[in-house]
């Protein structure tokens, strides 16, 4: 029975020594996995870490397009009113040299009614000119006629003095 005992004792310190094997493995195994563990999240809090660090860089890309962004667009609207003012005076100019033209037009039409009307009285004058001249002329005429009438009654030697005077009413004329 001793002999049954210590195989026995035997046989349990071979399971004691297995068990402490499996539990030494099993120790081993568990640190394994802690360490994998550890591992493991080290490496998400890595990730996470770089995932942050691209959030902050891209928040700040953001911020930075929006600004450029938002300038750009504030250059272009003063730059939009500056033209639009720009055109503003160029057609206020434009309406301003109209409106001059215009005055220009309207006194040389004045000017131009104005000697129209002077012409008209220049040439109304000139008929009554024209008309006086007509009647003296004819009136001449019939002296040159009654003259040479007279030369022709008178004879041939009174002839040459009638002549002579006859051509300076012609010239006269």
């Amino acid at each position: 029975a001793l002999k049954a005992q210590m195989q026995s004792v035997e046989d349990n310190s071979q399971n004691v020594g297995g068990i402490k094997k499996q539990l030494e493995d099993a120790h081993m195994a568990l640190a394994r996995i802690e360490n994998e563990k550890n591992k493991s999240e080290k490496e998400r809090e890595d990730k996470e870490s770089a995932l942050r660090i691209e959030l902050v860089c891209a928040r700040d890309k953001i911020s930075t397009l929006e600004a450029k962004y938002s300038k750009e667009t504030s250059e272009l609207e003063k730059t939009k009113e500056n033209m639009i003012e720009g055109y503003i005076v160029d057609i206020a100019e434009k309406e301003d040299a109209i409106a001059r033209l215009n005055l220009a037009v309207s006194a040389q039409e004045q000017r131009l009614s104005d000697i129209t009307a002077e012409l008209a009285a220049v040439n109304h004058h000139q008929e009554i000119e024209s008309k006086k001249y007509q009647d003296e002329n004819k009136k001449l005429r019939e002296k040159i006629k009654s003259l040479e009438s007279d030369a022709q009654s008178a004879g041939l030697s009174n002839f040459k003095d009638l002549t002579v005077e006859l051509q300076a009413i012609k010239a006269a004329l």
